[in-house]
């Protein structure tokens, strides 16, 4: 069982975040590697299903609006700035129902603004914690096998929802929070987990191969049947890869000594808010990936902007949440 404070989490957490940095600026530069680093966002579901899987949530509701404080107020911020910034400089217009869509945390659905693309996250982590109390019910037996075979029934049927046109999601990455949900069940019996990291393993050298044929575009002829999936093949492969990566990180950090130090205690702290801000200064109108002649110092800029941009960010959510608080506090008598 993790402890109060795992700074392995932390570490893990602070790689995944600079390895989406890492992907923008590589996409930004149409260096083909951008698709195998972006495997970080993977290892962020992988984390959030694992950390949830180790809690007990006893008030659904209470946890429920922590959540959505916590992720759609920033968002809300952030959004409306960028709306504004880019109403007024660049005379970009969006239906209501896109700006509605966007703002209620449905940006995957509708599509989001262009500066805010990459906030797509912000509707599926949405979506997995609406799964947390649901995932502690079907998880609370203590055998193996019986959370095996539900935890296939589960991730099978949840992607049936996609192949038959059920809902208009992508299903692999409620998956990836699932298999990290699970996994935190196992972890706690060193038989259990090796059983889990096995089948990962499995799965994993059986769907790579294909997931890189697809990604790369080689001309290797495939089965019309595999054709047709050839998107979710993809997307299963960078699932599995950044379960492997978490499993494998988090393994080897459990041999060392870890302290707090203040690079982690930032990275814990401002790891959201830097992920909702850092692609605006790297793709599309407001880059500064090509701002002065030095690649370096063009990067270099970015961090310095994104981590800047956070801080305020943060700030400003936070007394909007406090704000949003008291008001609740002085209409009802109760907190939120």
């Amino acid at each position: 069982m993790v402890d109060k404070k795992d700074y392995r989490i932390s570490i893990i957490r602070m790689i995944s975040m600079l390895m989406i940095v890492a992907c923008h600026i590589l996409q930004g530069l149409n260096n083909k590697w951008a698709f195998w680093v972006n495997v970080g966002v993977q290892v962020f579901f992988f984390i959030s299903g694992f950390l949830y899987g180790q809690k007990k949530i006893k008030d659904t509701k209470s946890f429920y609006i922590r959540r959505w404080k916590k992720v759609c107020i920033p968002y809300y911020i952030i959004f409306l700035l960028m709306l504004l910034l880019e109403r007024i400089i660049l005379k970009k217009y969006y239906p209501f129902h896109q700006i509605l869509g966007c703002f209620l945390g449905f940006g995957a659905f509708t599509g989001s603004i262009v500066t805010l693309s990459h906030t797509w996250f912000v509707t599926y982590v949405m979506l997995c914690y609406l799964l947390v109390p649901v995932l502690q019910n079907i998880f609370k037996s203590q055998k193996f096998k019986t959370n095996f075979i539900r935890f296939l029934l589960l991730t099978a049927l949840v992607h049936a929802f996609q192949i038959y046109g059920l809902i208009n999601i992508e299903t692999s990455w409620i998956n990836n929070f699932i298999i990290g949900y699970f996994y935190s069940k196992c972890y706690k019996d060193s038989k259990q987990e090796k059983k889990l990291e096995i089948f990962i393993l499995t799965m994993f050298f059986l769907i790579i191969p294909f997931s890189i044929i697809y990604q790369e575009n080689l001309p290797i002829a495939l089965p019309n049947l595999l054709n047709s999936r050839a998107n979710s093949i993809i997307n299963y492969g960078h699932v599995l890869l950044g379960s492997l990566l978490f499993i494998s990180l988090y393994e080897i950090l459990s041999m060392l000594k870890l302290k707090e130090n203040r690079i982690l205690t930032f990275s814990d702290k401002y790891s959201y808010e830097i992920y909702l801000v850092h692609q605006i200064f790297i793709l599309n109108s407001f880059s500064v990936l090509f701002l002065t002649k030095s690649l370096a110092i063009n990067i270099i800029l970015i961090l310095l902007l994104s981590v800047l941009s956070a801080i305020i960010l943060k700030k400003v959510s936070d007394f909007f949440i406090a704000l949003i608080e008291r008001i609740f506090s002085k209409l009802t008598g109760t907190m939120i």
